[in-house]
């Protein structure tokens, strides 16, 4: 395992939403920019001609991460208003074989919606 000094693993909490990032692998390049801890912003993504609910995870300078993961896009949208949202993440790389492991949250304590 690992740890995250700002991931509130060790006690529930329920005003923290908690997700993977999903499709990261097809944008490794940004990904290994960013390993370790940072911000990033939700986008809604309502013209995605795949899924009209989806929802971007983009760095903090507008790069694409991947997406909030499907089964997870309806309880952020309904805690979330607007077309952006901050979470926190966590992007880490293992090189033995060549895979990411991700955590992102919302606090919802520091969102209106």
């Amino acid at each position: 395992g690992y740890h995250v000094s700002v991931w509130p693993k060790d006690v529930y909490q329920p005003d923290f939403i908690e997700f993977e990032i999903a499709g990261i692998t097809h944008h490794a390049d940004v990904a290994m920019k960013y390993l370790g801890e940072s911000m990033a912003l939700l986008v809604a993504e309502p013209d995605n001609p795949y899924d009209p609910n989806a929802i971007r995870v983009m760095t903090s300078d507008w790069q694409l991460l991947g997406y909030v993961p499907r089964d997870m896009t309806d309880i952020i949208h309904e805690h979330t208003s607007g077309s952006t949202c901050p979470c926190f993440i966590y992007i880490g790389y293992r090189e033995d074989d060549d895979i990411f492991f991700t955590d992102a949250y919302i606090n919802l304590n520091l969102i209106k919606k």
